[in-house]
């Protein structure tokens, strides 16, 4: 789990003149977050979990809040509580982001910072002796993406679409998903796989394990830096536990 999001979303939860209080009931307040497995930056169900109820409870120890994480099967189920106000905080990846939009507080809408820079810019690698060269090569081919990127296949969506071809889902063979940047990576660099689609930063890093990648592997397209994973609060939470905001 990454460091940047722990601190971004425990300051979003205690920010300074929103205080969360018991309410007149005495009962204490919980925080209940919800996140996907499908929007888990390269982090497990469990190491979610674990970590984020440690953390936060012993962050919100002299107060009167408990913080409580569920990590849900899928974004489905996930957008569902969080439509019907069974959640106050969801993270997600930022195309489910977009069909919650109207649900989130306007002023109270946040991004994960990953490296130096606040958007990150997708990849397209092929083998550099034998790979594809263009876009319009890759059709019937197999792609290597991972877990909580999708927005990166909206990216070769849209620039298969001006090319006046399929979306990568018919137009390829098979898009496999896999649990982190790395293993796709490394199926293209073993042929496994012909072509991989991943976040600049994340193949910067894998450059720096194994340096031969960069000879071994070659760039056919570079998408517009974009973010990725964001995370919103429930547009009534301040109001439902009489908080104003000032």
């Amino acid at each position: 789990m990454h460091r940047p999001f722990l601190s971004l979303l425990f300051g979003l939860l205690v920010m300074p003149g929103a205080p969360l209080c018991a309410g007149e009931s005495g009962i204490t307040p919980t925080v209940k977050v919800g996140g996907s497995i499908e929007s888990l930056h390269e982090s497990t169900r469990s190491d979610a979990e674990i970590m984020f109820n440690v953390l936060f409870n012993e962050m919100l120890a002299e107060s009167d809040e408990v913080f409580n994480i569920k990590i849900y099967d899928n974004n489905q189920l996930l957008m569902k509580d969080f439509r019907n106000g069974s959640l106050q905080v969801i993270f997600i990846d930022s195309v489910c982001f977009m069909d919650t939009e109207s649900l989130v507080h306007p002023d109270f809408r946040y991004t994960v910072q990953y490296g130096t820079t606040l958007k990150q810019r997708y990849l397209i690698l092929v083998r550099a002796t034998d790979g594809p060269n263009s876009l319009e090569a890759l059709r019937g081919k197999t792609l290597s993406t991972c877990v909580g990127h999708r927005i990166g296949q909206r990216f070769l969506d849209v620039e298969l679409m001006r090319r006046g071809l399929p979306e990568s889902e018919q137009f390829l063979k098979q898009v496999q998903v896999l649990k982190d940047v790395n293993s796709a990576v490394i199926d293209v660099y073993f042929g496994k796989s012909n072509v991989a689609l991943v976040p600049e930063y994340s193949y910067q890093l894998a450059l720096e394990l194994n340096p031969q990648l960069g000879n071994a592997l070659r760039i056919i397209g570079v998408s517009e830096a974009m973010i990725y994973q964001a995370v919103g609060i429930q547009a009534n939470f301040f109001h439902d536990r009489g908080v104003k905001m000032v």
